[in-house]
């Protein structure tokens, strides 16, 4: 077997999945028409992101799909990939040419196929997916399958509801609340006079009510693999912040400085009780961490920024101790500790660790 016939037999084997699946669950019967093929497939993708382990295998070809019946001729892609999969991945080019052709031969033909308006919506939805894989940095970085879920709800409502031809689409607003749920969506669209073209980029801009939660999205994004409950006190400490961004001079960050010591020091501690397991981790204190790391070969693999971390965290130690005993914490040594948990790559490195040890 060639590559070429073994990429071909694995992406069938992929479509056959998704495609069952769709047939199973999606209320779209997907052999009618691009239309509801698209429709389906996004109802594929709002089940999968929502899951507890997302398939992102799954999820990438689904996004793949889509934008592919964008990018190119809409009902010839639709009938090349539903007569090959009827044939368990055989192409059949005079079939399709037969199906292609029975299928304009029918009155009602357009109410199965989108119009260029939405083409260019459901093409900026799906290639947004897509890159959200493409892009990114390490496997232990999280898809951000909360913002996929809101627009992916906003996809359906669009195709339910229909979307006039012209004018073309420019910006589509998008409002969330909890729980990455839609709640409502606007257009911005060019002048009349904008013809169409695949090359015309439709911005899909979302703003949630609910800062918490976008925080936390935003956070397990990044830090996948951290403790759930250091990603609520993050989040916790990030929404105070925003809720206190004015006369910082008068306020004290004590509470929230102590958020970050927690997470910090709940993460390393975690570590070192899964490389010693019979370590009392009521000994871990911050400056018995700190020198565990120094005397063992934990950060090898990070070695440059090792004395950088260790020596920033000893330094913290004298702030730590204040925040401990409820002492005025001003903004900017608050803002040092949380420069440093966010923006060193100490957390990136400890999330990293735990994905590559399975570290509970």
């Amino acid at each position: 077997m060639t590559w070429t016939e073994l990429d071909h037999h694995n992406f069938w084997t992929r479509q056959s999945k998704i495609l069952k699946e769709c047939n199973l669950l999606s209320p779209y019967n997907f052999q009618k028409g691009p239309r509801e093929f698209v429709l389906s497939h996004t109802y594929f993708l709002l089940n999968e992101v929502q899951k507890e382990i997302p398939n992102d295998e799954l999820i990438e070809s689904a996004a793949r799909s889509m934008s592919s019946i964008t990018n190119e001729e809409p009902v010839s892609f639709f009938y090349k990939h539903i007569v090959t999969y009827k044939n368990d991945g055989i192409v059949d080019t005079p079939e399709i040419r037969k199906n292609i052709q029975k299928f304009l031969s029918k009155k009602n033909y357009k109410k199965h196929i989108f119009n260029n308006a939405e083409r260019l919506i459901i093409r900026q939805l799906a290639v947004g997916i897509v890159m959200e894989y493409t892009l990114k940095q390490h496997d232990f970085h999280s898809a951000d399958y909360g913002m996929m879920k809101i627009q992916l709800e906003f996809l359906i409502n669009l195709l339910e509801t229909g979307y006039p031809a012209s004018p073309l689409p420019q910006i589509v607003n998008i409002i969330s609340d909890s729980g990455n749920r839609m709640v409502s969506w606007s257009i911005l669209s060019h002048e009349k006079h904008i013809k169409f073209a695949l090359h015309h980029t439709v911005y899909i801009e979302v703003k949630s009510l609910d800062f918490l939660e976008n925080e936390h999205e935003l956070l397990k994004q990044k830090y996948a693999h951290i403790h759930s409950d250091s990603l609520d006190t993050l989040a916790t400490a990030l929404a105070q912040e925003k809720m206190m961004s004015k006369s910082n001079h008068l306020i004290s960050f004590t509470g929230m400085a102590l958020c970050f010591f927690t997470v910090l020091e709940k993460e390393l501690k975690s570590i070192i009780l899964f490389r010693e397991t019979k370590a009392n981790p009521k000994k871990l204190m911050w400056k018995n961490i700190i020198k565990y790391f120094s005397r063992e070969d934990v950060m090898k693999n990070s070695y440059e920024k090792k004395e950088e971390w260790l020596n920033t965290l000893s330094d913290f130690n004298e702030i730590r101790n204040r925040v401990a005993h409820g002492e005025f914490i001003p903004y900017e040594e608050y803002n040092q500790v949380k420069k440093f948990t966010l923006q060193s790559g100490l957390l990136d490195w400890i999330s990293e660790y735990k994905y590559n040890h399975k570290v509970i």
